[in-house]
């Protein structure tokens, strides 16, 4: 009967893989560390069979603790991924958002209604006022109420401006165009 005919005894292949393991372990560090005074030398035979098994239960632990790390590292490169992977997607529906605000442009609309969406162009106005102190001599001068808490009127120096087109000097209406989209799900 050869070696091979005989039935494998799975706890003693679990030990072979683990002793070869650890001796392979063993070796990594001594080779990384260059030297051989890391270890202690123990004498196993004369250790008690309870301080053995600690042993035991140690290395698994330390090799849990190295695969926990492993996993740790893995987790880490997926994050990185991931973020990765939605910048990248990010950047493509900029671009493209950048694509339909110059067609929309161009067209000379302020709405496109596609079946996937809608395009929108805004152009809104934003009243740039000097600062309180020239309004409120300004204010003054035409005659438009100031506020108990002395500070110029802006509705009320806006309807005055509107009604007369005189203005305060620095006065400038300054316009801004906004773009939007707005995907449809289409049942997804």
């Amino acid at each position: 009967m050869s070696l091979f005919d005989e039935p494998i005894n799975t706890k003693t292949l679990v030990e072979i893989e683990a002793t070869e393991e650890l001796l392979t372990s063993i070796e990594q560090t001594l080779v990384q560390h260059d030297s051989h005074d890391l270890f202690e030398v123990v004498d196993v035979e004369n250790q008690p069979e309870e301080n053995l098994q600690a042993d035991r239960i140690l290395w698994v632990i330390n090799k849990l603790e190295h695969e926990l790390a492993l996993i740790e590292q893995d987790a880490q490169a997926s994050a990185e991924f991931y973020i990765m992977k939605k910048d990248k997607k990010e950047r493509q529906i900029n671009y493209l958002g950048d694509k339909l605000h110059t067609f929309i442009s161009g067209q000379g609309v302020k709405t496109i209604k596609v079946p996937n969406g809608n395009i929108r162009l805004t152009t809104r106005k934003k009243d740039i006022y000097p600062d309180d102190d020239i309004l409120m001599a300004w204010c003054i001068d035409n005659d438009i109420p100031l506020r108990i808490k002395s500070q110029p009127d802006k509705k009320m120096i806006k309807e005055y401006i509107k009604d007369t087109g005189n203005a305060p000097d620095d006065y400038t209406v300054e316009e801004q165009t906004t773009f939007s989209y707005k995907t449809t799900s289409n049942g997804r």
